[in-house]
């Protein structure tokens, strides 16, 4: 028999699905480089919602593939929306350090996964400057 533990479940919290669209303000909690399953260079990114208050702290994860053009246009506006300039990264040079992003903050908007396993995971469906974000209630 595997390990065991005891937990009082009675205390647990679900939380609500993050409500589609935004603008939420979010910082850049968490930016990194990884592979994936193929094998393929990729960026992981993590935000977490900062206002409304109402939903601070939740996160919303993202996997960017680096390795065609269509992904390479999420990461672009990602980046963008994280406060770098287009000039800066419109660049066939443009060295891409993911930790520097770290902290930085912007305006999402959430689109929740429709089905499957992840139904109701918040997913990043567009990102702006910071500036972008209106306050109040997403």
């Amino acid at each position: 028999m595997g390990d065991e533990v005891v937990l009082d479940m009675t205390k647990a919290k679900t939380l609500e699905d993050l409500p589609d669209g935004g603008p939420y303000l979010a910082s850049c909690s968490k930016m990194g480089l990884a592979k994936s399953q193929a094998g393929n260079d990729c960026a992981k990114v993590e935000l977490t919602i900062m206002e409304p208050e109402k939903y601070q702290n939740r996160k919303m994860f993202d996997t960017i593939s680096l390795d065609n053009e269509n992904t390479l246009g999420r990461l672009k506006t990602l980046l963008i929306g994280l406060g770098d300039s287009e000039d800066e990264v419109n660049s066939a040079k443009f060295k891409f350090v993911p930790e520097d992003y770290v902290g930085r903050r912007c305006a999402v908007w959430n689109k929740s996964q429709a089905d499957g396993a992840f139904k109701g995971q918040p997913r990043i469906s567009r990102v702006r400057p910071e500036s972008a974000y209106t306050g109040g209630e997403a």
